[in-house]
């Protein structure tokens, strides 16, 4: 599940990024939106370590975490760049 969310999030980032180079509008509910499918990544991660601790699965907490939080943490730094450059740079007479 968190795949699709993540994957929802870059979707959302890059039509973000069109609807900015078009000067419309829509590309802040863009990034609302890219940013919404961050945060249900990052929670959905969260939900699976708690499904990993309630059911004593150290072994799993200890394999995948470790290698899967520095993805973690430069996809939300990426994605958080990425979404916010448009609505700084963007037209101001929009």
């Amino acid at each position: 599940m968190w795949i699709l969310c993540g994957g929802f999030s870059i979707l959302f980032c890059i039509v973000n990024w069109l609807l900015f180079r078009l000067n419309r509008r829509l590309s802040v509910w863009a990034m609302i939106s890219s940013l919404t499918f961050l945060i249900l990544t990052l929670l959905q991660v969260i939900r699976m370590n708690v499904d990993w601790i309630y059911k004593s699965d150290w072994s799993a907490l200890q394999d995948v975490m470790p290698e899967i939080f520095p993805y973690l943490l430069l996809f939300s730094i990426v994605l958080i760049v990425f979404n916010i450059i448009p609505f700084f740079t963007g037209n101001k007479k929009i």
